[in-house]
C-alpha cells in the first residue's frame, strides 16, 4: 500500500511541474482580431495594423472599428490581401466612425490565412495628447464559413499613445452586434424590398421558389438567410438568377 501511494504522489508531483513549466493560454488558441498599439506625436500619420489570428476558416468576414475622433482624423484604409481570392468591401465614407471593413469569397474552400488583414492610416489631430482608444466591434451574422456557419473572433483593441510610449495588456473579449426588432410599415411600391411570392404543390411535389429584389436603391454587396419549415419542406437546389451584373 505505501508502495501505491508514493507512486502516486510522485506522479502528482511530475503533473504540477509539466503544468508549470507548460501554461496554456487561451489566446494561444481563440481565433482573434486585434490591433496592436501604436505611438506618434500631434500633426503625425500612424499605421495602425488590425491583425487575425488562430483562423478557423471563413469565407466572409465583417467589422467595425471605432475610434476616439477627438483626437484621430481616418485617412486611408488598405486590404493586404492575405484572405485568398476574397474580395474587400471598405466604407467609402472615411469619416464614418465606426469605420465597416468586409471581406466576401465565392471560393469552394475556407480562406484559413493568418497575418495583417488590413492597415488603417490615422492623423493625430493637433493640440491631442493622452491616448486615443481604437475598438474593434464584429459583425456577427456577417461573419462565416464556407457551410454558412457562425464564426465567433474574439477582439482585442488597441491605442495610439499620443507623445509617449506605453506597454498596455488588453483582455480579450467576444463582441458582436445585438439584432433588435422594430416594426415598420412597408410601402411596396417604393421601399427597397427582397419579398418571396406563396406557391402551391402537394406532397411529393417540387416547386420553385422566387426570391425577388425591387425598388433597388442600388447596391454592391448583398447577404440574407432564408428560414423555412423543415418539418415540411427539404431544400434541393439554389440557383443564382445572375441580375446583378458582375457580383
Amino acid at each position: 500500500m505505501k508502495k501505491i501511494l508514493s507512486l502516486l504522489l510522485s506522479f502528482a508531483m511530475f503533473m504540477l511541474c509539466f503544468n508549470v513549466d507548460t501554461p496554456f493560454s487561451y489566446a494561444d488558441t481563440q481565433a482573434m482580431l486585434s490591433i496592436a498599439d501604436v505611438t506618434g506625436e500631434a500633426g503625425d500619420t500612424v499605421d495602425v495594423e488590425v491583425e487575425i489570428s488562430n483562423n478557423p476558416g471563413i469565407i466572409a468576414l465583417s467589422f467595425d472599428v471605432e475610434y476616439d475622433a477627438s483626437k484621430l482624423k481616418l485617412v486611408n484604409a488598405e486590404d493586404k490581401k492575405i484572405l485568398g481570392t476574397s474580395t474587400a468591401v471598405f466604407g467609402n465614407d472615411l469619416s464614418a466612425n465606426p469605420y465597416r471593413l468586409c471581406w466576401d469569397d465565392l471560393s469552394d474552400k475556407n480562406n484559413e490565412e493568418n497575418g495583417v488583414l488590413a492597415t488603417l492610416t490615422f492623423e493625430i489631430l493637433e493640440d491631442a495628447t493622452g491616448a486615443a482608444d481604437i475598438d474593434i466591434i464584429l459583425n456577427q451574422s456577417s461573419t462565416f464559413n464556407i457551410d454558412f456557419e457562425d464564426v465567433e473572433f474574439a477582439v482585442s483593441g488597441g491605442k495610439v499613445n499620443i507623445g509617449t510610449v506605453t506597454t498596455t495588456t488588453t483582455k480579450p473579449t467576444t463582441t458582436t452586434t445585438k439584432p433588435t426588432t422594430t416594426t415598420t410599415v412597408i410601402n411596396p411600391t417604393t421601399d427597397a424590398m427582397i419579398s418571396i411570392a406563396d406557391v402551391t404543390g402537394e406532397a411529393g411535389d417540387t416547386v420553385d421558389v422566387e426570391v425577388e429584389i425591387s425598388n433597388n436603391p442600388g447596391i454592391i454587396a448583398l447577404s440574407f438567410d432564408v428560414e423555412y419549415d423543415s418539418s415540411k419542406l427539404k431544400l434541393v437546389n439554389a440557383e443564382d438568377k445572375k441580375i446583378l451584373g458582375t457580383s
